[in-house]
Parts: structure tokens; C-alpha cells; sequence
């Protein structure tokens, strides 16, 4: 089996990605949520605000993660081109969507935001899939997309098994990861 390495030495650097951007984009997504995630175990901005805390979820995760999967050598611009707009529709939908869960006190949103998830999981597999065939410059064609669908749909259907069983312990109150208390 060859390595990365002697397929790209052998004239396939295409299969070569920039992984110092990767790296980056990857860092800087764990720093979001992890803001995110701290705004709402300290309780602050956006912890009540639950328009804006739908909006920047919904940025961090979608933005970065179709920049990870369609990112090659070759085409950095043209998928940045595809990928921010869709994010920032993505951001304002999550503000409309949170919009819809205040005052925050009176709402329980777990059946909306259920919806919501379920909803942009759907619509970035469809964008990624046309974003990919976009910025690989073919013709958008159904085999391309069934080949770009095919492509994409292990890594997403592996990331929402690790998603969804921890949302759900969140949801309930619990968190997945046990801390033993040191006497």
C-alpha cells in the first residue's frame, strides 16, 4: 500500500491538502464552540440571548466543517466563494430560528431547535455536494453529485453519531463526560 507521500511524489498532488489551513480552521472552530460553550456554563453574552447563541452555533459548525471537507490544493478560493454565503444565509436562519425561542424563559426549544439541526444537516450536504462539484470545475451533473454525496455522506453520518448521543445527555441535564473528584 502506498503512503501519501509516494502517491503525491509519483505527480497526484492533488491528493495533497494545505494542512497548516486545515489545522487552523480546525482551531479555530474548537475555539468558537468552546466560547460558545463556556457563554453558557458562566452565563454570559450570548447565554441569554438565544438568536444570537443559534446564529454563532450555527456559524461554528457549518463554516468550518464544509471549509474541511471540500478544501484541496487547488480550488481555496473558488470553495470560499461557495462556503461563506451559505454560512452567513446558515448564521441568519439561526438568528430567525432562535429569534423564534424568546423570551427564553417562557420557550422550550428543544422540538425547535431538534427541527432546526435536522434541517441544516440536510441543506449543507446538499450545498456541500454542489459547492465540491462547483469548485472542482465540471458540469453539475447527477453523477458528479451522486460521487460528491457519496463522498461526503460516512464522514457526516459519523459525526452525527458522535453528536447526537452527546446533545442528548446536554439536553437532559447530564454531561458525557464524568469527572471524578479528587479527595
Amino acid at each position: 500500500m502506498k503512503t501519501l507521500e509516494q502517491h503525491t511524489s509519483e505527480g497526484n498532488s492533488d491528493l495533497r491538502l494545505p494542512i497548516k489551513l486545515l489545522v487552523m480552521i480546525s482551531l479555530i472552530q474548537g475555539l468558537s464552540l468552546l466560547l460558545l460553550h463556556q457563554s453558557l456554563e458562566l452565563k454570559f453574552w450570548p447565554y441569554q440571548s438565544p438568536a444570537w447563541l443559534f446564529a454563532f452555533y450555527s456559524v461554528s459548525f457549518i463554516l468550518p466543517t464544509t471549509l474541511l471537507l471540500s478544501l484541496t490544493k487547488d480550488n481555496g478560493l473558488t470553495v470560499i466563494k461557495c462556503t461563506v454565503p451559505f454560512a452567513l444565509i446558515v448564521g441568519v436562519l439561526g438568528y430567525y430560528v432562535g429569534y423564534q425561542a424568546t423570551p427564553i424563559e417562557h420557550i422550550a426549544f428543544d422540538t425547535l431547535l431538534l427541527g432546526f439541526v435536522a434541517t441544516m444537516v440536510i441543506a449543507t450536504f446538499k450545498a456541500l455536494m454542489y459547492s465540491q462539484q462547483y469548485a472542482s470545475g465540471g458540469r453539475i451533473t447527477y453523477s458528479a453529485l451522486f460521487k460528491w454525496s457519496w463522498r461526503n455522506f460516512p464522514v457526516i453520518e459519523f459525526s452525527l453519531r458522535l453528536l447526537f448521543p452527546a446533545f442528548h445527555q446536554f439536553s437532559q441535564g447530564r454531561h458525557p463526560v464524568r469527572y471524578r473528584q479528587v479527595q
